[in-house]
């Protein structure tokens, strides 16, 4: 969206200034002027959306936001409606005397068209505020400085200076102790005490605390400078702090609490962890003692397993040959030869009879279609491309068959948009083979027709008809 005399959304951009005050209060102020009464509103919602995203950024920052100036909107129109979206800005409109909340004047009416928003950080310190009106009360005299703008400023009065109640203060440094074993003592590490407020701070006593009832057993108070003691403004004292864990491989937590005339709970954080006592270096081996006396003799043992078989013995002589046998009864039969190698082939036998018929072949594709026949037409408006009023469509009709055709009847059916009086029709007595006639049909069009048609013709001979769409443009 572009506003004003240029492309972009402003053409008086805003500007944005980090102020610091004398009291060190920091704020940022947002200075704008909207787009004038001329403009949409449109141009002025958007404008203010931008500064409103602008301040809810600055906020998420920690800052203290101011956004003022020309917003060329009345407090309840909705450029204003939309820069408090969300809550993060607040007009300050409704803060001003009553009587007093108007800042510019046209044609004789007061309006208020600038305004202060200030988010909730600011709105804190905001003392006041209402509009100078230096102008539009006044005639012009510029040597006065009155009436010397068509705007009246205005004024937000902040208390910037916080009111500080004089009063001492506690800092403290935390120790920090090394792991250390169970039942041993650490040495001791030094909490530091130092006076940060505006008063003398007086420690009337320190002691070692816990949440579990076990851990301040864990440290001991090696030495205390500090109870008893009225520390000066900036000045420190000192309470030193041993470890002595009674439990291993365990973390006691404690606080040393520093009771004294400082506002709230003062404490330094006691933290350490135990481990298991270290062991110590090997002794030396000691001396071989003497030998003891013999034992009694054992019990006697299992029998033990079988021994492996002995290698055989050597053989013995041949002995003297014995008397020839009776014959032996008739073998067995051997089994059957391999089969011998084949013989030759025979000569040929006689042809025998024709066997039956095999079954039908399956029908083959159906071939290509023939050239149609029949009656052709081909239409024609008598050399014109279109018609007006009474006009005539001329026709031919072809006959591509190979013998006269007779009683041809031909009929034109007009769309009834075209408008025309009924549909038209006419009679040919005969066509000869191979030849063509010609049909003329009158047609008369309604004036208003007006535009392209399509003309459907039907000739009709011997018991066949014959259609054809045609375009015709009236």
């Amino acid at each position: 969206l572009s506003c004003g005399d240029t492309q972009y959304l402003f053409d008086r951009p805003p500007l944005e200034i980090d102020v610091t005050l004398r009291a060190g209060t920091e704020i940022t102020v947002i200075n704008n002027h909207f787009a004038s009464k001329s403009s949409i509103d449109a141009c002025r919602v958007q404008q203010a959306n931008a500064v409103r995203t602008e301040a809810e950024s600055l906020t998420a920052a920690g800052k203290k936001v101011l956004a003022v100036g020309d917003w060329n909107a009345f407090e309840d129109e909705p450029a204003l409606v939309e820069a408090q979206q969300g809550g993060t800005l607040t007009d300050l409109f409704t803060e001003a005397p009553e009587q007093n909340r108007y800042s510019f004047e046209y044609q004789g009416h007061l309006q208020t068209i600038d305004h202060e928003l200030v988010n909730a950080d600011m709105h804190g310190i905001v003392a006041g505020f209402e509009y100078a009106h230096i102008n539009n009360d006044y005639a012009e005299d510029s040597s006065q400085g009155l009436h010397v703008s068509d705007h009246d400023p205005s004024v937000v009065t902040i208390d910037a200076a916080p009111v500080v109640t004089p009063a001492p203060g506690i800092t403290t440094t935390t120790p920090v102790f090394p792991a250390q074993a169970v039942g041993t003592i650490s040495a001791s590490q030094t909490v530091t005490v130092t006076n940060s407020g505006t008063l003398p701070l007086h420690v009337s006593s320190v002691r070692v605390v816990d949440g579990d009832d076990i851990s301040a057993d864990d440290f001991l108070i090696a030495a205390d400078q500090c109870s008893g003691q009225a520390i000066g403004v900036g000045a420190s004292c000192a309470v030193r702090v041993r470890f002595a864990p009674g439990r291993e491989a365990t973390t006691s937590t404690a606080q040393l609490l520093i009771a004294s005339d400082a506002s709230g709970v003062n404490a330094a954080a006691l933290t350490g962890t135990s481990t298991g006592l270290p062991a110590g270096p090997k002794g030396d081996t000691g001396a071989t003692g003497a030998a003891g006396a013999t034992g009694a003799a054992g019990a006697t043992g299992a029998t033990g397993a079988k021994g492996d078989t002995g290698a055989a013995g050597a053989a013995g002589a041949t002995g003297a040959k014995g008397d020839t046998g009776a014959t032996g009864a008739t073998g067995v039969t051997g089994p059957q030869g391999v089969a011998g190698a084949k013989g030759a082939t025979g000569a040929t036998g006689a042809t025998g009879p024709q066997g039956p018929a095999g079954a039908k072949g399956a029908t083959g594709a159906t071939g290509p279609q023939g050239p149609a026949g029949g009656i052709t037409i081909i239409l024609s408006l008598g050399g014109k491309s279109s018609i007006t009023g009474f006009s005539a469509l001329r026709l031919k009709v072809g006959n591509p068959t190979a013998k006269a055709v007779k009683h041809v009847r031909v009929k034109v059916l007009l769309p009834k948009a075209l408008r025309a009086k009924g549909d038209a029709s006419t009679h040919v007595a005969q066509i000869r083979a191979g030849g063509s006639a010609n049909a003329t049909i009158p047609v008369r069009v309604n004036s208003h027709a007006h535009g392209t048609f399509h003309v459907k013709v039907k000739v009709t001979a011997g018991g066949q008809t014959t259609t054809k769409t045609e375009t015709l443009r009236v």
